[in-house]
C-alpha cells in the first residue's frame, strides 16, 4: 500500500515538473526584454567593429607585404616580377576600386622608366581583361577566361610604350609621398615570383563595403614604385615606396588604415 502511494505521489510530481518545462508568459517577456537590451547595445557597435576589423587587418597586411618584397630583394638582389598590371588595353580596369578616383591615372613608360623597373627586377607584368565569363574573376583570375592557362604565359615584358597605372599629384599627397617624382602602382596578385619564396600567399584586401567583395572587385594590395626623381629623370633602378590598399575613393597606405581604425574606435 505504501509503495502504491509513493508511486502515485512520484507520478504527480513528474506531471507537475512536465507542466513547468515551458516558459510562462512573464518569463518569456523577461527573456525578450533582455534580448532587446543586448541588441540595443551591440547593433550600434557593428559598423565600427567591421571598420576596425578591416583597417587593422589592412594595416597588418600592408606591413607584411612590404617585408616580403624587401626580403625578396635582399635574397635575390631584385624585386619580384609578374605583378598585376591593373590595366585593360591601356585603361585602368574598372573593377579596381578607386580606378575612377583622382588618385590614379595611366602612364606610358619611356625607355628610361621601363629600364628602371626592369633593372630593379620587375621585368614583366600580367595584363588584365574585361571579361565576365568563364573562369574570369576580378580577384583570383583577372587574366582571361580559362584558368588552366598559367598567367605567366600571358605576361608582357616591361618595355617602353607599356601603359601602367601611376599616382597623380593628389594620390602622392594622400599617401604622404614627395610630390613630383613619377610613381607606378602594380597589383600584388597571386602569381608574383615571390610566391613560395618570401611570401606564402598574396593576401586579400577586405574593405568594409559590401560592393567591394572579391567576387565583385579586385581585392588585392598594390605596390608603389618610384621610377623618376623630382625633375623627371629616370632612376637607374626603381625603388619600392609603399604598399597600398585600393578603396573606392582612392589608394590608402598604412597611416590611413591606422587613422581609420582609431576614428572607428572613438566613434561610439
Amino acid at each position: 500500500m505504501k509503495t502504491t502511494m509513493l508511486l502515485e505521489r512520484g507520478m504527480q510530481i513528474d506531471r507537475r515538473s512536465a507542466e513547468r518545462r515551458g516558459l510562462t508568459l512573464i518569463e518569456l517577456v523577461v527573456v525578450m526584454l533582455i534580448l532587446a537590451a543586448v541588441a540595443g547595445i551591440v547593433l550600434p557597435l557593428l559598423p565600427g567593429m567591421v571598420t576596425r576589423a578591416h583597417t587593422s587587418t589592412g594595416a597588418t597586411n600592408v606591413s607584411e607585404l612590404a617585408k616580403a618584397i624587401q626580403t625578396h630583394e635582399a635574397m635575390y638582389l631584385s624585386y619580384p616580377t609578374n605583378f598585376d598590371s591593373l590595366v585593360v588595353t591601356n585603361t585602368l580596369a574598372t573593377y579596381v576600386p578607386g580606378s575612377t578616383s583622382n588618385h590614379l591615372a595611366v602612364l606610358t613608360l619611356t625607355d628610361g622608366t621601363a629600364d628602371a623597373l626592369a633593372d630593379a627586377g620587375v621585368t614583366s607584368v600580367l595584363p588584365f581583361v574585361a571579361a565576365t565569363t568563364g573562369d574570369w574573376s576580378p580577384t583570383f583570375y583577372p587574366y582571361g577566361t580559362n584558368a588552366t592557362i598559367a598567367p605567366s604565359t600571358l605576361a608582357v615584358t616591361v618595355t617602353d610604350s607599356l601603359v601602367l597605372p601611376s599616382l597623380t599629384t593628389t594620390g602622392q599627397i594622400s599617401l604622404g609621398l614627395p610630390v613630383g617624382p613619377t610613381y607606378v602602382v602594380l597589383g600584388v596578385g597571386g602569381y608574383t615570383s615571390m610566391q613560395g619564396k618570401s611570401l606564402q600567399e598574396a593576401p586579400l584586401h577586405f574593405t568594409d563595403s559590401p560592393t567591394e567583395t572579391p567576387e565583385k572587385m579586385y581585392s588585392r594590395y598594390g605596390a608603389v614604385f618610384q621610377i623618376t626623381d623630382t625633375t623627371g629623370n629616370a632612376f637607374g633602378k626603381a625603388k619600392l615606396s609603399q604598399i597600398v590598399g585600393f578603396h573606392d575613393d582612392g589608394v590608402v597606405g598604412l597611416n590611413k588604415h591606422l587613422a581609420e581604425y582609431f576614428e572607428a574606435a572613438s566613434a561610439k
